[in-house]
């Protein structure tokens, strides 16, 4: 089989986890796989340097786009933002209007590769353009039986006016792929969000996967860990959504009856998100147990040596990837009970779940398993024995590999 993979994406995150493990993962060696990835992502000598099999990667630029954003960049500052919302406005216009132009230019360029299947892979829905582009463009060339539309986050409503202006857009998207596939249920029942996406009847969950990093009876020291120390850790990007005011109250709630834990914050954000996290440790008066880390490419000796590994989401969590490292690594989760989280986790099976906005029970259950070494470790166990029934890379790439060669008439 002949693939292309389309994508598009500006920053760090589980897209490229996806990609990664995905091709890594890919049960055919004889399967020439070719990527479409935009310039402007960072990522690309990453994924270059990570995957271990041939791979050809095609860089692209949708000038309009880029264009369009410097120009909203020139007002970017506070008492310009009616312009600047007027040129994001605009340029939004432009992009729809010369939309069938990007259909086009993408037809050809996968026309010239001559390939039997095309994947989307996308974040949220709607996303960027260029999905949704060789989404249609692959319906033209391949017919509908050889393109899959791959979202790993949430549809989401846009606007109305903007809705109005998008509906010939989601309708052919809608068309355009023999099936849509998504990390959760959750995420896939977002597609109802779209008008014209709810039509869609051909959905099925892939739950993501990951290499398995092993389990070690030896706890090896991170640069990272301070000696002799009990932490927590969380991973993920500093946004909001992603709950860490509502961890530092939980984490706070702990420290009242275990004052010498730590909890340890992995991930990057704007300015504005690590001041915000900044003024709430300051404010509850724990910045001495609270470390935050900004980015760390190699986290397995972060998670592998902490107590519980704590996902506080409150909105727009479609699956949480970091549970399933923990899982695979023995590592009990603390979790609140948002979007795609209690699939991955089952009925409490690796971890324990919460009410998303209960810091006193994301307390306690952070509390039991410091304090019952025993129970973290059972439970433990049996995350990692989940892990290897539904969430191992290999599991995933032959779901994805099974899904595409439908129809192609391949034994």
């Amino acid at each position: 089989m002949k693939l292309c993979i389309y994508s598009e994406n500006y920053q760090r995150g589980g897209i490229d986890t996806f990609l990664t493990s995905l091709l890594n993962a890919w049960p055919v060696d004889s399967d020439e796989i070719n990527i479409f990835m935009n310039s402007e992502n960072f990522f690309i000598p990453e994924l270059i340097r990570r995957v271990n099999r041939p791979l050809k990667i095609i860089k692209y630029e949708n000038r309009v786009t880029r264009q369009t954003n410097r120009s909203v960049n020139l007002f970017s500052i506070p008492k310009a933002r009616f312009f600047r919302l007027l040129i994001n406005q605009f340029s939004e216009f432009i992009n729809i209007a010369l939309f069938p132009l990007l259909v086009l230019s993408t037809y050809f360029k996968l026309k010239r590769l001559n390939v039997d299947a095309l994947l989307v892979v996308n974040g949220g829905y709607p996303g960027g353009f260029n999905c949704r582009a060789a989404s249609i463009a692959g319906r033209i060339l391949l017919s509908k039986n050889g393109v899959v539309f791959s979202f790993h986050n949430y549809a989401v409503k846009s606007k109305l006016i903007r809705r109005i202006i998008e509906a010939p857009i989601d309708f052919l998207v809608s068309r355009s792929a023999k099936t849509f596939v998504s990390v959760s249920k959750s995420c896939l029942n977002s597609m109802n969000d779209r008008y014209f996406l709810r039509s869609c009847r051909s959905r099925q969950v892939i739950f993501n996967g990951i290499k398995d990093p092993g389990i070690s009876k030896i706890k090896s020291k991170s640069p990272n860990i301070e000696d002799n120390k009990i932490y927590c850790v969380v991973i993920g990007t500093l946004e909001p959504r992603k709950g860490h005011d509502f961890l530092l109250d939980a984490f706070k709630f702990v420290l009242d009856s275990k004052p010498d834990v730590l909890l340890y914050i992995m991930g990057t954000g704007s300015v504005q998100d690590k001041e915000r996290i900044v003024n709430r440790i300051n404010y509850l008066g724990i910045e001495d147990n609270v470390i935050l880390c900004g980015f760390i490419e190699d986290i397995n000796e972060l998670i592998r040596n902490s107590s519980a590994v704590l996902v506080p989401s409150q909105s727009y969590e479609s699956f949480g990837i970091t549970i399933i490292e923990a899982m695979a690594m023995e590592v009990p989760v603390v979790a609140t009970d948002v979007g795609g989280i209690p699939e991955v986790l089952g009925s409490n099976i690796g971890g324990i779940i919460c009410p998303r906005n209960d810091i006193k029970a994301f307390g306690l259950a952070i509390i039991k398993f410091l304090e019952n070494r025993e129970f973290a470790d059972k439970v433990g166990r049996e995350g990692r024995l989940r892990f290897e029934q539904k969430f191992t890379s290999h599991e995933m790439a032959l779901h994805y590999r099974d899904v595409l060669k439908m129809d192609l008439n391949e034994d």
